[in-house]
């Protein structure tokens, strides 16, 4: 797998595991409703509640800032400011005022009470000049000395607090500080259907649109933000504006699928809002589609004329140009050709875990038994030996040369297509299966990852609440809720990856990996990890 889209991360210059590079970390995750912007050059820096965001002007890019907020994962981001008379970044969170210079991995701290206020709801504002920081209350402002963060009295260097609005000050955009207010928004025009109404409202095919803050720039430009964490241009010259690009609003991630053709498609808790060039879709999309390589992104719909039961995915498969949805009321199947749901005989409306093909079928594992579709005609069909499962809860399903592993509620088994034959290999029920596709099989309890070989059984590792796992190249990722574990399978060695390295997200919901990178799916979205940069992998 490779990774084109321009989600460039910056990182820290430490961390838990690694001294990571730009690129090792890379999160997919629309920002959400923007709190403030601040300029740094060619970018748009600005904060949201699931982070800090960098829009880059010359590459037209929008990064997620994973490495820059490494350790602030408990924390709410409210304003970040760029000094550019110092190089220095000021962020406030909701437990305190940090700054740093821009190339340093160490942030400086400012307790609130250092500045005499109870918390960071009294801070509207930050702002810069030549001498001086300037934190804006409501009715008031703070004088800090920008090198060590320290209150600069009146008195001591002749401020002038009648004269505060008149002195030359760079200002951070905030929804507090008046900004929206400033300029006449409804005075530039788009070509592309979107309209302001107002300074609070941008209208779009008969969606609204809320405007957080704006900022102008140092070429005559107004960057706009928004509740929907787009972001707009403004050109001052022209009078013209333009929304720049974005993904959909994808923040919470709870299944994501890299297919063999390069493609990702997601699933999500969200109810989402987006729209592109073609069509407005309010809070009915069914599933994401990136591709990745030319960063275009689509959606499959709830059609009207379907009848689809359910919306909670909990397993995809692709074969050529069909995409089959396994869903807690039965299995769907949508032709990316035809750009519509196919219906098939004996439909499936029974919970299904998971969806594996081998030669001509479809294999499909229920909480009613193994079902099996001929592909080439979406139909369902009787095969003897999946009758024997027949009202079994089958779990997951993994295939390894001419033999199928299936995990069920009366323990683990396996059949051989060469001989016809149904073996059961342990009557203890477990959750999921993977394999090294040689000889070696991985299956997964509550609180337990075993390794089967032949009859021989071992444990592998121990971890509370195990989430999912996933097999390559002789490691064995494993997740729960809150961290990931990595297992080398030949040595025995475990580390674990956590927010200070870069997994971003209060919930992980599951993973899988190919020889290059990991992916997980978390509530903020999807974050890749280049993996083998960083293993042993021979």
């Amino acid at each position: 797998m490779k990774i084109f889209i321009n989600f460039i991360i910056i990182s820290l210059l430490s961390s838990q595991n690694f001294i990571y590079d730009d690129e090792d970390w890379i999160v997919v995750s629309n920002p959400g409703y923007i709190n403030s912007m601040s300029i740094m050059y060619d970018e748009v820096l600005f904060t949201s509640k699931k982070g800090v965001y960098t829009y880059n002007q010359s590459n037209k890019s929008l990064s997620y800032m994973s490495g820059f907020i490494r350790g602030f994962s408990d924390s709410v981001f409210k304003i970040i400011h760029y000094d550019v008379y110092r190089d220095h970044i000021w962020f406030l969170t909701d437990k305190k005022l940090f700054f740093k210079p821009k190339i340093s991995s160490i942030w400086r701290e400012i307790e609130f009470y250092e500045l005499d206020i109870l918390d960071a709801s009294y801070i509207k504002n930050i702002g810069s000049s030549s001498d001086f920081i300037f934190i804006k209350l409501d009715n008031d402002f703070i004088t800090l000395n920008p090198y060590t963060g320290q209150i600069v009295t009146y008195e001591e260097h002749e401020i002038d607090y009648y004269l505060f609005n008149d002195m030359i000050i760079d200002w951070s955009s905030t929804r507090y500080d008046g900004s929206i207010n400033r300029t006449d928004l409804k005075n530039f025009i788009s070509y592309n259907d979107y309209t302001f109404i107002s300074n609070d409202y941008i209208e779009y095919r008969g969606m609204f649109i809320e405007i957080s803050n704006i900022i102008e720039d140092n070429n005559k430009n107004l960057w706009v933000g928004t509740a929907s964490g787009e972001l707009f241009k403004c050109n001052l010259y022209t009078n013209t504006f333009k929304k720049m690009p974005n993904v959909p609003i994808l923040s919470s991630v709870n299944l994501s699928y890299y297919d063999d053709y390069g493609e990702w498609w997601f699933s999500t808790n969200d109810l989402i809002d987006y729209h592109n060039e073609n069509f407005l879709l309010n809070r009915d999309i069914f599933l994401l589609h990136w591709k990745e390589e030319v960063n275009d992104w689509s959606y499959i719909k709830t059609a009207f004329d379907y009848n689809l039961k359910s919306s909670d995915i909990t397993s995809l498969y692709r074969y050529q140009n069909n995409i089959y949805v396994g869903t807690v009321k039965g299995l769907y199947i949508y032709n990316l050709i035809l750009e519509r749901w196919i219906e098939y005989e004996n439909t499936i409306t029974d919970y299904v875990f998971d969806v594996k093909r081998k030669k001509d079928y479809i294999y499909i594992a229920t909480n009613r038994g193994l079902k099996v579709m001929l592909d080439s005609k979406n139909i369902i069909i009787d095969f003897d030996f999946a009758s024997i499962f027949n009202y079994h809860v089958i779990m997951d399903l993994e295939f390894v040369n001419n033999i199928l592993y299936l995990s069920s509620d009366h323990g683990l088994f396996k059949y051989d297509f060469d001989s016809d034959e149904v073996i059961q290999i342990s009557d203890i029920v477990y959750k999921k299966i993977t394999s090294d596709l040689v000889e070696n099989l991985y299956v997964s309890k509550k609180n337990k990852i075993f390794k089967f070989n032949n009859s021989e059984k071992k444990i592998i590792r121990k971890l509370k609440n195990i989430k999912d796992f996933a097999y390559c190249n002789d490691f064995l990722w494993i997740n729960n809720s809150k961290y990931v574990s990595v297992v080398n399978l030949n040595t025995n060695l475990v580390e674990e990856y956590t927010d200070v390295d870069g997994l971003l997200g209060r919930k992980i919901y599951s993973l899988d990996c190919d020889d290059e990178w990991v992916w997980f799916s978390t509530d903020n979205g999807l974050v890749l990890y280049n993996w083998a940069k960083y293993h042993n992998v021979e």
